[in-house]
């Protein structure tokens, strides 16, 4: 097959610890035909003296800081590939990467962006956890509708782009949160992603990660989705292939993470759960987001009453037992909270909002409910 040319996008600051890797992560790809390129955002280490080192083999550029959008952008004017990748600065590429994602979108042709599987490491390369996608192949409008509830992709700056997904779009000058996530929503409005199941990328996460801000990352999601307006969000979830009630569903997921609670209420009632055991799971979600939406507005008695509802449904669910826990405490039902409290850390010890909300009944600090349900796999900040 022809080895078109590939452009791996590095966007660093004040990256000397890890950059190194990362490039040389590159450099030993099986798939040779690339081109590197870093942009150093005005970087006030020894960010720019490691990478010449590495100059010719890598096109080295550096900007004054503007953020990681700006630099995304700079990369996309001085790219020259047929695709488009992105590797972070304290990231790694597995060897086989690039080699494994241009074979599966030259055998399918009519997907223009792959993601796939990565590893979660520590700060010292420590294996942490595997990162799977939680959803497998979806149609490309199901995959949009799922995107606006939360990131579908297990690991976004590992994803291969064709060319042409990036000549019309760039990323917003300023935002430092989201990017990835913003820019997921505006592909998949316009081209097809397609899911790799293997581990090709090491995701590193340490204390100085942009994204362990998560509540700024969180805050500029839901600014995200919430840009969309809610007309064209009802749009983009009828035109998936889901049957009535997971669309309903799905909607007040996704009002409720944009905190439109009456939206969110009217789809959620709606929904009409059939009694056959199958459908467990639609009556759960139901009544678990039925509470979310009454705790979130302060109804505590009809949140206890969902919580309730949704764990007689399925008494397995964690998240139901943590979030009935702080309804009890607003309440008044401390010792019954806490009880619920260390149920939901039974069934899920690595949990942190049940932690977190025994120590704040301790100390008088506000207690958390879970949002949204648990994935199998927890991400641990």
């Amino acid at each position: 097959m022809n080895k078109e040319l590939v452009s791996v996008i590095i966007c660093v600051y004040n990256g000397e610890k890890y950059i190194e890797s990362s490039i040389k992560s590159a450099l030993a790809q099986t798939y040779q035909n690339i081109e590197i390129i870093v942009i150093d955002d005005g970087s006030t280490d020894r960010t720019g003296e490691i990478v010449k080192n590495y100059c010719p083999d890598v096109k080295y550029i550096y900007q004054e800081n503007k953020g990681v959008s700006e630099a995304r952008n700079t990369g996309l004017r001085h790219c020259s590939g047929n695709y488009i990748a992105w590797l972070d600065a304290d990231d790694l590429y597995l060897p086989d990467k690039i080699k494994e994602q241009i074979d599966f979108l030259q055998q399918n042709k009519d997907i223009d962006c792959v993601y796939n599987d990565a590893f979660l490491i520590d700060a010292h390369d420590n294996l942490v956890k595997v990162l799977r996608s939680d959803y497998g192949n979806l149609a490309p409008n199901d995959f949009l509708a799922q995107l606006l509830f939360r990131q579908t992709i297990p690991c976004p700056p590992s994803t291969l782009y064709r060319r042409k997904c990036f000549e019309n779009l760039r990323f917003i000058p300023g935002m430092r949160y989201a990017e990835d996530y913003w820019s997921s929503i505006q592909l998949a409005q316009r081209f097809k992603c397609g899911y790799l199941p293997k581990i090709l990328y090491k995701y590193r996460r340490h204390d100085s990660n942009l994204t362990n801000n998560k509540e700024k990352q969180e805050e500029m999601e839901i600014k995200v989705v919430k840009s969309l307006g809610i007309d064209k969000i009802k749009d983009i979830v009828e035109k998936s292939s889901y049957p009535e009630h997971e669309k309903l569903l799905l909607l007040g997921k996704i009002f409720i993470k944009i905190s439109e609670y009456e939206e969110a209420c009217k789809a959620l009632e709606k929904i009409q759960v059939p009694d056959y055991i199958q459908d467990r799971k639609t009556k759960f979600l139901k009544y678990f987001y039925l509470g979310n939406v009454n705790y979130l507005t302060k109804e505590y008695n009809k949140a206890k009453f969902c919580y309730e509802k949704s764990l007689r449904t399925d008494p397995g669910k964690a998240e139901a037992y943590n979030n009935l826990g702080a309804a009890l405490y607003h309440l008044s039902e401390t010792e019954e909270a806490l009880e619920n409290f260390n149920k939901a850390l039974a069934l899920k010890k690595e949990y942190l909002d049940p932690q977190n909300n025994l120590k704040n009944i301790k100390t008088g600090g506000d207690l958390k409910i879970t949002i949204r349900e648990l994935r199998e796999n927890l991400m641990v900040y």
